[in-house]
């Protein structure tokens, strides 16, 4: 149980941390001066541009912690892809709000908002922490009911998370996450 809760730990903290990185760069982005009433982190001191660097570090810290603490889990690649997509569908959002934040005219439109809206918060704030929390979930439960040396019984489609890529193949039973389908112990 220690083991469970470190990895839930450090996944809040990723998750945190990945909030940090995109709020910081949107600061500079934006040149806000403030946030949640604080004066944000470049206008602090002599931070300046380096602030940028730090976003860096806290987008790196994050892989470095995911290996860390989940390299040796049968889930990692999954959390690994899980990060980078909504990574890079944030960076879409970013872009879309940085390149439509002067725009008042006509292109700024009802369907950009709701693209900017999607792309930029969305994936971080509610898909990725509710994935995440998934993904270990899912692992915890196929690993208990493995233990408990129940009959194959209920099949857990990978494809909810968006894992298979489109292939509609199965694999053979297995108790982690490694085709298509995943097949689960259930009492009968």
């Amino acid at each position: 149980m220690a083991g469970f809760i470190r990895c839930l730990t450090s996944m809040s903290v990723n998750l945190l941390q990945f909030q940090a990185c995109y709020l910081l760069a949107d600061d500079i982005m934006d040149g806000s001066k403030s946030r949640r009433g604080q004066p944000c982190w470049h206008l602090v001191g002599v931070i300046g541009k380096s602030a940028i660097n730090d976003a860096f570090i806290l987008d790196g810290f994050i892989y470095y912690t995911l290996n860390r603490v989940f390299g040796d889990k049968p889930y990692f690649k999954h959390l690994i892809r899980l990060f980078h997509d909504s990574f890079f569908k944030t960076a879409l959002g970013q872009c879309a709000d940085t390149r439509n934040s002067n725009e008042i005219d006509s292109n700024f439109t009802m369907n950009v908002y709701s693209k900017i809206v999607k792309y930029k918060t969305s994936y971080y704030t509610l898909y990725l922490p509710v994935a995440c929390a998934m993904i270990m979930v899912i692992d915890r439960y196929l690993y208990a009911k493995m233990l408990a040396g129940k009959k194959a019984g209920i099949i857990i489609c990978e494809s909810f998370l968006g894992w298979n890529n489109g292939r509609k193949d199965a694999t053979k039973g297995t108790s982690h996450f490694t085709g298509n389908w995943s097949f689960v112990s259930s009492p009968r």
